[in-house]
């Protein structure tokens, strides 16, 4: 095992069922965790898995406990217990106990005691057997966690599997690598086109159809957890088609995200920690790549670096805010065929164009006549294009036609 691995205010449009009762305080409680976020955060170097309930009070949910992924169509959560972030985030996958809670009971069962690294899990719906990658492999096990059933990569480095149940075909990632397929029986193991190293954290969409990641850099080396920080959020399709970027930092920026997103049910966005015009906390994105935003509230504390549970809600005009809304620039005219101007930002203020892959798209800029930028997109292919400030506070989309 590779030991160094690794604003408008939201208006909720959906009725919180009541506060969940503290876990661990009253055993054999039966608990909803229906249209909730579930989510690891750190205190000190002690993590928590904390409960969500939208109006930025979070409910302590398990001590000392990390990883929290809701399983079996949400009949049971699995987490690692008795782990710790001292000498590094990426710890709190090392050692501790694998752990099994049944929701409608609020039983619990230890599945394995580790030594190692568990580097993610799911389960198969069709005879309730795990995918889990601990150390050197990704197994499929017994429920009990008594049994390998088999043995599904031989790569340290292969991590964190996700189920699609409708063939249960696996998706993972390998940090050195790209992200990629495999069958459960281990068999047809193939690399996703156009996925990188450094991306990770993959999730299938609710149809299927997709496939959600993040993608970090070459900054975050090993031995920095690069892990658990993610610079941009990207959708693909298993055939590694339609690549669209879904968040809009440099590819060379420090990292904003911290750890893994999770799917709306209805597919339409998706849900994030990390920073948001200033403030941390918990996200709601667009995943359609049209850079539209909500602030989910959360009570202050430490980061929030994995995700579980779903929301029947996505994104609607009107609510939301795009992600360059606090600049109050505009674009004009978008789409064009021409040029463009940006209203509101005067000249002398460096902006560059990016197109739909990330990559640096050079323009002349020159000085309009009333003193804002006007710039040259009319000498670029026709497509989509994104234009971002060098310090990051404003960031478009343009349709060049």
């Amino acid at each position: 095992m590779d030991t160094t691995r690794n604003h408008a205010t939201l208006t909720l449009r959906l009725a919180f069922l009541p506060l969940l009762i503290t876990a661990g305080l009253c055993p054999g409680i039966a608990q909803d965790y229906g249209q909730r976020i579930i989510y690891s955060r750190l205190q000190g170097n002690l993590p928590q898995v904390r409960l969500n309930d939208g109006g930025g009070t979070d409910t302590l949910l398990i001590a000392s406990a990390a990883i929290p992924q809701l399983v079996m169509e949400g009949r049971y959560l699995l987490y690692l217990s008795g782990t710790t972030a001292l000498n590094g985030l990426d710890n709190i996958l090392l050692g501790g106990q694998w752990m099994r809670r049944t929701l409608a009971t609020g039983a619990e069962f230890t599945m394995f005691n580790s030594s190692d690294y568990t580097q993610g899990y799911d389960m198969f719906l069709s005879d309730s057997t795990s995918a889990v990658a601990y150390a050197c492999n990704i197994y499929n096990n017994s429920f009990d966690n008594a049994t390998v059933l088999g043995t599904m990569t031989v790569d340290c480095n292969d991590d964190f599997p996700r189920i699609r149940q409708s063939d249960e075909l696996v998706v993972g990632h390998n940090v050195f690598t790209s992200l990629f397929t495999v069958q459960r029986n281990g068999t047809a193991r193939t690399a996703i086109p156009n996925t990188l190293e450094y991306d990770t954290w993959p999730t299938w969409s609710p149809d299927g159809q997709w496939i959600l990641f993040g993608r970090s850099n070459g900054m975050y080396a090993a031995g920095a957890g690069y892990g658990f920080n993610v610079v941009n959020y990207y959708k693909i399709k298993q055939s590694g088609d339609s690549l669209t970027q879904l968040t809009w930092n440099l590819p060379t920026d420090s990292a904003t995200f911290t750890g893994n997103a999770i799917w709306t049910e209805n597919g339409q966005s998706i849900i994030v920690a990390g920073t948001r015009n200033g403030r941390y906390g918990l996200m709601e994105i667009a995943a359609d790549g049209s850079m539209w935003s909500d602030t989910i509230p959360t009570a202050p504390g430490g980061p929030i670096f994995y995700l579980t549970g779903a929301r029947p809600y996505g994104l609607s005009v009107g609510i939301v805010e795009p992600w360059s809304a606090r600049t109050h620039v505009q674009v004009f005219p978008n789409p064009t065929s021409g040029d463009v101007t940006l209203i509101g930002m005067e000249w002398g203020q460096s902006v560059a164009v990016y197109d739909a892959l990330g990559r640096y798209s050079p323009v002349a800029a020159r000085r309009s006549t009333g003193g804002s930028i006007e710039l040259g997109v009319s000498a670029l292919p026709a497509g989509v294009y994104f234009i971002r400030s060098k310090d990051g506070s404003f960031i478009a989309r343009v349709i060049r036609e």
